[in-house]
């Protein structure tokens, strides 16, 4: 039972054992009302509706979704950067300083690229 209250699903599925037989028992209405909410998300906040409307939490919510995008595209594919050891306070802000310049740099020429075509994919007809 623990590990079901774990997953979550003690709501919803019940467990009985018997002897040496486990009966699992699934709960058709309650388990149709938790999956009314599939694919939902929550955000949870120390701050009052007067300090962040709840627009400007899921605006500020998708600003740091965009920020671990541009990590994790600049630490892959296009320019590799690294993390470096990080001995002093100020190291960790420098680099992630350079990470966002560098991503910028990526948002930039990829906005030049989309508007005209590609060097690579010019015509050879003059």
């Amino acid at each position: 039972m623990a590990r079901a209250e774990k997953l979550r699903l003690a709501d919803w599925v019940a467990l009985t054992v018997a002897e040496r037989v486990l009966t699992l028992t699934v709960q058709e209405d309650a388990q149709t009302a938790a999956a009314k909410l599939d694919g939902c998300s929550g955000l949870k906040t120390d701050l009052t509706p007067a300090q962040a409307p709840k627009e400007m939490v899921h605006d500020r919510s998708k600003d740091l979704a965009s920020v671990e995008h541009a990590l994790r595209t600049c630490t892959t594919a296009p320019l590799e950067v690294r993390p470096i050891f990080l001995r002093r306070a100020e190291r960790p802000r420098a680099q992630a300083f350079v990470v966002m310049l560098a991503y910028q740099i990526i948002q930039y020429l990829a906005s030049c690229w989309s508007l005209s075509t590609a060097p690579w994919k010019k015509d050879s007809t003059p």
